[in-house]
């Protein structure tokens, strides 16, 4: 009887065991369809994306991008054709949330192939990056690239808040305080505990691990943006960006360095933010950098220009079914306009 009593006690171990696996592997199957990212092993120049690895990415828009042996997103691996365009930015260049042939990156490198400038464009487009990562990697990018041009693409945080952080490259003042420079800055230290070892070993295989982090961050993001008690409407989080003290930047120096950076061979791209009330009002720190663009002789196009467009449809640059209205990053119709704005500023700047 005992016998018997252990046999029953193990069968039902086993029976649960197999169910929370049959679970774990039909949940894996359903997530692989909706977010499936290999972890970067610090390999290639994507600082977050494994080379070589597909990503699909359905938490906002419906994207599905293939990075290349370089961590660049591209189906070409290398080597390039001679003097290619670096396209340099954060999440708004990565743009996870569309296909390869739908990010501005690969229609702008269609364009220009008509107009006769056959220089492959290449996405180096990471999430999280600002102007110091861009200032900090163009030794690298340069030297193994031999780029043609680049296109440093910036949002207001990229030259603010986000750009004098400590964890990361940021800027920082002289010991007079009177000038700035780019400095590596300390990287963060990752926990070391047995469960997190455990989280990074398996996100290397699985979805889900991954998916619940991103849905976490995600959750704890809205928490905090929540507005006391009620929520009055959703902000457009771009707009709010214009609330930024620019006195409290030296903007000027900052694009000096990234000049010097890329030997004065650089478009500025600037996403500006899209407000349908009043679609062509610039923003101040659009206004100054166009002012220190044009004082110091680099290429600079904003997406200003492009808002008439927009408001003529009735549509947002931002935002897609899945997600908010004018909320978030760039839908087809963003990345489509944006690429006719920068074909036709490269076909100027780039001479043949």
């Amino acid at each position: 009887m005992k016998g018997n009593g252990v046999n029953t006690c193990v069968n039902a171990w086993l029976r649960s065991l197999i169910s929370v696996i049959l679970a774990f592997a039909t949940i894996e199957c359903i997530i692989r369809n909706i977010y499936f990212q290999k972890p970067s092993n610090d390999v290639g120049f994507h600082k977050n994306i494994a080379p070589n690895s597909t990503v699909v990415y359905r938490l906002e828009g419906c994207g599905v991008s293939y990075w290349n042996a370089d961590g660049v997103r591209s189906r070409t691996n290398p080597p390039y054709r001679s003097n290619p365009i670096l396209a340099i930015g954060d999440s708004f260049t990565e743009a996870l949330q569309v296909d390869d042939n739908e990010v501005y990156t690969s229609i702008l490198e269609k364009r220009l192939e008509t107009k006769g400038n056959h220089s492959p464009i290449l996405n180096l487009g990471f999430s999280g990056g600002a102007l110091p990562h861009y200032i900090a990697n163009a030794d690298r990018y340069k030297s193994y690239f031999s780029p043609e041009w680049a296109i440093i693409q910036l949002r207001d945080p990229d030259l603010t808040t986000e750009a004098w952080g400590k964890d990361t490259p940021h800027f920082c003042k002289n010991s007079t305080n009177d000038v700035i420079e780019c400095v590596s800055g300390m990287v963060a230290n990752h926990p070391t505990s047995i469960v997190f070892r455990i989280f990074i070993s398996a996100s290397r295989l699985f979805s889900f691990p991954r998916y619940a982090y991103q849905r976490v961050k995600e959750f704890d993001l809205i928490f905090k943006k929540e507005a006391p008690l009620f929520k009055a409407g959703y902000v457009n989080t771009l707009s709010a960006e214009q609330s930024s003290d620019l006195s409290n930047y030296p903007i000027a120096q900052e694009i000096e360095l990234v000049r010097k950076a890329y030997d004065g061979r650089l478009t500025i791209l600037y996403i500006a933010p899209y407000d349908p009330k009043v679609p062509m009002s610039a923003s101040p720190m659009e206004t100054e950098l166009s002012t220190i663009c044009r004082r110091q002789g680099i290429s600079f196009v904003t997406t200003r220009s492009l808002h008439a467009r927009f408001i003529a449809k009735k549509i947002s640059p931002f935002g897609f079914p899945n997600s908010n209205f004018n909320v978030g990053h760039c839908n087809h119709e963003g990345h489509q306009a944006i690429a006719e704005l920068l074909s036709d500023e490269l076909a100027k700047v780039i001479k043949k």
